[in-house]
């Protein structure tokens, strides 16, 4: 069985799944594997991340292969000899101002104008182990790291926030913005909303299929989703309803 990892749909339409075997592209109708001129790596290795550009691009995470970008059929790869931290990526994010933002589990790095920009546990951040990114409203970054959440902030400084220390509550699996404020964050101990230094604990007994929170995505109607080991669940109100169990479905 080909497990998914990552989906991303570039500009022309063509939507990319990455997964344990390489990278694969839908255009609809079928899927088809790259051709002769990818790359070996990407052809047949583990594609951890996927992020598309406005400029009908794709930036391309592995494990193991560093980073790769595809631009008009070509692809491009940057690795630890280029200025990554780690070859082994994690998660990507392309910003407001549009500079590429890679965690890996070196750190997290920042890739504009050519140049990249590293931030590690001697920069302020809890682990270098990255596993999430997203950016709010405000243009700070959150990190959710193998040991906590951390704040990377327009003028460069970092704050932490333990989610429940020296516990698998802080080992984070994602991060989204909430629009209501603040962000979510998941990991083997249940889902967590934080704003400030307040932070709100979601499991089994809030009506989530199961504690260990995997990923978690608001859509444009401002429903949070959330996808647990044992399924998804939609937030209604402040409780979670397994999306199977619910009426019409």
């Amino acid at each position: 069985q080909n497990s998914v990892h990552a989906v991303a749909q570039t500009r022309d339409g063509y939507l990319w799944v990455g997964t344990r075997e390489g990278l694969a592209r839908f255009d609809g109708v079928r899927f088809t594997s790259l051709d002769e001129t990818a790359p070996q790596q990407l052809r047949h290795g583990w594609i951890t991340a996927l992020c598309a550009v406005r400029d009908g691009s794709l930036w391309i995470g592995s494990e193991g292969f560093g980073l790769a970008h595809w631009k008009e059929g070509t692809f491009t790869r940057f690795s630890e000899a280029d200025g990554l931290l780690s070859n082994q990526i994690r998660c990507l994010l392309v910003g407001r101002d549009g500079a590429l933002w890679i965690g890996s589990e070196g750190g997290l790095t920042c890739y504009k104008d050519g140049k990249f920009s590293n931030f590690t546990e001697k920069n302020g951040l809890l682990s270098s182990s990255v596993r999430g990114l997203c950016e709010d409203g405000q243009g700070n970054l959150h990190i959710a790291t193998a040991r906590g959440l951390s704040t990377l902030n327009k003028e460069g400084r970092i704050r932490t926030l333990e989610i429940r220390p020296r516990t698998a509550a802080n080992s984070l699996k994602f991060v989204c913005e909430s629009r209501q404020g603040g962000v979510w964050t998941g990991s083997n101990e249940g889902l967590n909303r934080v704003e400030g230094e307040s932070v709100s604990t979601y499991g089994p007994e809030e009506g989530l299929p199961n504690r260990l929170v995997m990923a978690g995505y608001e859509d444009r109607q401002g429903q949070l989703w959330v996808g647990t080991y044992h399924g998804i669940a939609l937030r209604s109100e402040d409780r979670f309803v397994p999306w199977p169990d619910r009426e019409g479905v």
